[in-house]
């Protein structure tokens, strides 16, 4: 890894909208440029809007407008150290961050420009080999559906003998909120969220095992992720925030990261502490743990109920464990999820010995 500042990294040149702008003039400035997110200027710089946000909702794009799904993010500073910056990005829980100077945005600094940061790293030990895929007759309601429970991006599409034959993505789900400009979408006889992927999903060149990292490096300057086949077939898979957790610096001890935790009071972050804490005790005596990432997602259902959505993943010196949980109590969540890490890191340890 290279110690340096961002200043060579980000990208100066910045698209922006502005709150009055239609989302359906955003969404087809974002899916024609790959971007996930896209800052919202006025007379300044005043938040960011998030692709994956407006592409899993049912908002109507020919008449909201970008007001509606503002946010406001951290912002990074030219001369911020790149480890520093990787770890405000990955606390943010976007893809992207706005990099300002004297109030003034002048860049953007996304996942896949950190990535430039690193020379080398070993592969297999960020490889998740556990990948959630859906079939060619799958709906495009349905696929939705599993982004969005899921917390992810993006599903491998796969053939009857289990080969990939092209990925759907949050950006595959922005086009259908568009007006259909491709025959396939165009029937009235079945809404389209009762056509299958195969009408909206991606083609995406997959990678071989044992691929140099300069070569997923370039991959991933057109894609957001890697996947791994072998036969053609799903055996692993990676994002750019995979890769961009290990430039954060690993603490002597365990380094526990929170993502999208603001909205937990500090009663249940206290008891969440004590969970974590007996479980890396527990876990110690199989394993070294180096670091873990906690994202968290929070669903508003009705009235004061919420449901969370929480991934895990947890770097140790034999490799990544991850697991996910979907609960209506944050603590419920925590501790299902620590169940299951136990569970799977035992019988590794098992197999191991």
């Amino acid at each position: 890894m290279i110690s340096m500042n961002i200043k060579n990294l980000f990208n100066k040149n910045v698209i922006t909208v502005n709150s009055d702008t239609k989302l359906k003039d955003a969404l087809k400035t974002m899916i024609r440029n790959n971007y996930h997110q896209l800052p919202v200027v006025n007379d300044k710089y005043d938040g960011m809007i998030n692709l994956k946000n407006i592409a899993l909702s049912d908002i109507n794009v020919e008449t909201t407008k970008v007001s509606k799904f503002v946010i406001k993010v951290p912002t990074i500073s030219p001369d911020e150290d790149v480890k520093e910056a990787a770890e405000k990005l990955l606390n943010s829980g976007f893809r992207a961050l706005p990099v300002m100077s004297d109030g003034n945005l002048i860049g953007i600094l996304s996942e896949s420009d950190l990535i430039k940061a690193i020379n080398k790293i070993n592969i297999e030990e960020i490889i998740n080999r556990s990948v959630l895929t859906v079939t060619k007759d799958c709906t495009i309601g349905k696929a939705k559906k599993i982004l969005r429970d899921e917390n992810i991006s993006r599903l491998p599409v796969v053939d009857e003998n289990g080969k990939v034959v092209g990925i759907v993505s949050d950006i595959d789900m922005a086009k259908i909120l568009l007006k259909p400009e491709d025959h396939r979408l165009t029937t009235e006889k079945i809404p389209r969220l009762e056509l299958a992927v195969t009408t909206i999903m991606s083609n995406e060149e997959c990678i071989e095992f044992g691929t140099s990292f300069e070569k997923i490096k370039e991959h991933m300057k057109n894609f957001d992720e890697c996947i791994f086949v072998k036969d053609n077939k799903p055996e692993g898979i990676i994002t750019a925030r995979d890769i961009i957790e290990k430039l954060v610096p690993v603490k002597k001890i365990t380094n526990i990261n929170f993502i999208k935790f603001d909205s937990v009071d500090d009663f249940e972050m206290e008891k969440i502490n004590e969970i974590l804490e007996r479980f890396t005790q527990k876990i110690s005596k199989m394993y070294d743990i180096q670091s873990i990432f906690l994202h968290l997602k929070t669903y508003e259902i009705k009235g004061n109920r919420k449901k969370y959505s929480l991934r895990a993943r947890v770097y140790t010196n034999k490799g990544l464990f991850i697991a996910k949980s979907s609960e209506w109590s944050i603590l419920a969540s925590i501790q299902d999820i620590i169940e299951k890490l136990e569970r799977i890191m035992k019988k590794k340890h098992e197999m191991e010995i």
